[in-house]
């Protein structure tokens, strides 16, 4: 009796370890797309960070008026600082072990990033920079029944990234490389990495200067590497997969710092190397933000999101997840 109970003990962990692993790399994946989310509301309805008039003839006695920043002198450097408090129902991407909790999400990021310049006929905007972020769980106390305290589950993320994004009228380009790895923030150690090219191109439909609609295409493919302690699986690159997303905004200025934009994200990946037969997931999720931008460098905002995941692999769980919650950011460019 008790080996039996010992041996299931152990295969309850095996199973908590598999989901912890695709659960973090996942926050740390929906971190990325909040903030793209987030770049897109504050530059407004046609990419220029512009505030429509609250009068005729305003721009002429008062000069142009921006929502985030004034057109500035050229800048090659930009730092940011953000923190995101939030609530997720479904922390390890499970049906049959659901969790809820708190997390408390910090990033500090600096980049060589000039203030955009004429290529073509259009704007080209590098970057080439260093984002670390620390993912902090169970803010609202408790514990994970039988299984581990939240503290053993904090992580951080270092990601070295550069891309360009070259923009025309309403059209946007853009690619770049992304480099990250993933630590225990206890004792720092390794347990995951990936090496990420990734291409997007956007669409944006202004319908005046309050509302515009955009369509965007985001892929990528994640060369990825789980530490062996780690494993999920018998392979060490069980999780290399590409994605392919189309993500349909609604962005409406409310006022001249309000933002409020709700979306809808179709994500499909294909996993190339997973041991246990061909997997395809479709990940469904609909979200909305709303924006207060307060001065040229600084934001708040709160968000929702809604994701149903479903795929073709019988021995993949499929699942709900809802987040919600709100952040402040800080940039400042030099």
């Amino acid at each position: 009796m008790k080996k039996l109970l010992l041996l299931a003990i152990a295969t309850f962990a095996a199973m908590s370890v598999r989901a912890q692993i695709g659960g973090l790399v996942n926050q740390v994946d929906d971190s990325q797309a909040r903030n793209q989310l987030s770049q897109s509301a504050q530059e407004g309805v046609d990419g220029s960070n512009s505030v429509p008039q609250l009068y005729e003839g305003e721009s002429s006695d008062v000069g142009p008026q921006t929502v985030v920043r004034a057109k500035p002198r050229r800048t090659l450097f930009e730092a940011k600082a953000d923190v995101q408090l939030f609530y997720t129902d479904n922390l390890f991407l499970s049906e049959t072990f659901k969790q809820d909790t708190m997390v408390l999400l910090s990033t500090a990021q600096f980049a060589l990033a000039p203030t955009p310049y004429a290529v073509g006929n259009g704007t080209l905007m590098p970057s080439l920079g260093y984002r670390h972020q620390w993912f902090d769980f169970g803010m609202n106390g408790g514990a994970i029944p039988h299984v581990l305290a939240y503290r053993d589950l904090d992580f951080n993320a270092q990601t070295v990234f550069a891309g360009a994004v070259w923009q025309r009228d309403n059209w946007s380009f853009g690619g770049g490389l992304d480099a990250t790895r993933l630590m225990q923030t206890s004792s720092y150690v390794q347990f995951y990495e990936e090496l990420v090219p990734h291409w997007m191109a956007r669409r944006a439909l202004p319908i005046n200067d309050c509302m515009a609609f955009a369509v965007s295409y985001e892929g990528d493919y994640r060369a990825t590497h789980i530490r062996p302690r780690f494993l999920e699986f018998g392979t060490e690159d069980a999780s290399d997969r590409t994605d392919h997303s189309i993500v349909l905004t609604y962005t409406q200025m409310l006022c001249k710092h309000g933002v409020f934009q709700p979306f809808y994200r179709m994500k499909y990946t294909h996993f190339t190397a997973y041991p246990e037969g061909p997997r395809n997931d479709y990940l469904n999720t609909l979200g909305a933000g709303l924006y207060w931008l307060v001065c040229p460098h600084f934001s708040v905002r709160t968000f929702v999101n809604y994701d149903i995941l479903t795929t073709g692999n019988p021995r993949v769980e499929e699942y709900r997840k809802f987040d919600g919650g709100g952040g402040i950011d800080v940039t400042v460019r030099f």
